[in-house]
C-alpha cells in the first residue's frame, strides 16, 4: 500500500507538469501553484492536499484511472515510470496496465528541462550527514581505544 506521504509526493509531481486532481461528481479541478515553497509544500498545496483527504467524493489525478482514495487504501504501490521516471500508481501483484499520466503531454519526458521535484530541507539533510560522520569518527575512536588497552 502506498503511504500518505507517497500518494503527497506523487501528486506533488504532476501538479508542477499541469495536471490536477479532479472531482468526479462536481467535476471541480484543483491544481495548486505554487507547489512548494522553499522547502516546504506550500499553503495553497496544503489546504488543497487536506480537501482531497477530507472529501467523500471520490477524486482522480487527471489522466488517471485510480481515485485517490484506492491509492490510500488498497493494494496500489508508487513507483517510477520507466518512460519519463515520474512517480505512477502500480496495482501490487498485476501487471501494469495503466498508462502513465505522461502519456497524453506533448514532447514530455523532455529532459532538457528540469524533472518535477518534491521540497528537501539541505539543513535537515546536512545536518543527518554531519551527524552520521561524528557517529563513525567516535566509532574509531572507541576502536582505537580498545586496540590500545589491548
Amino acid at each position: 500500500m502506498a503511504s500518505v506521504s507517497e500518494v503527497k509526493e506523487y501528486l506533488a509531481h504532476w501538479f508542477q507538469l499541469g495536471k490536477g486532481v479532479i472531482f468526479s461528481k462536481s467535476g471541480h479541478k484543483l491544481l495548486p501553484h505554487p507547489v512548494f515553497e522553499g522547502t516546504h509544500f506550500s499553503a495553497i498545496f496544503e489546504d488543497y492536499w487536506q480537501q482531497i483527504l477530507d472529501t467523500k467524493e471520490d477524486c482522480y489525478l487527471d489522466g488517471t484511472e485510480q481515485s485517490i482514495k484506492e491509492l490510500l487504501a488498497s493494494t496500489w504501490d508508487i513507483m517510477d515510470c520507466s518512460r519519463c521516471t515520474l512517480p505512477v500508481p502500480v496495482n501490487q501483484g498485476h501487471c501494469v496496465s495503466s498508462l502513465c499520466p505522461c502519456a497524453d503531454i506533448p514532447l514530455w519526458p523532455n529532459l532538457e528541462l528540469p524533472l518535477p521535484k518534491i521540497p528537501s530541507n539541505n539543513e535537515r539533510y546536512l545536518s543527518q550527514i554531519q551527524s552520521r560522520l561524528q557517529e563513525k569518527e567516535e566509532e574509531k575512536l572507541e576502536e582505537s581505544k580498545m586496540r590500545d588497552s589491548l
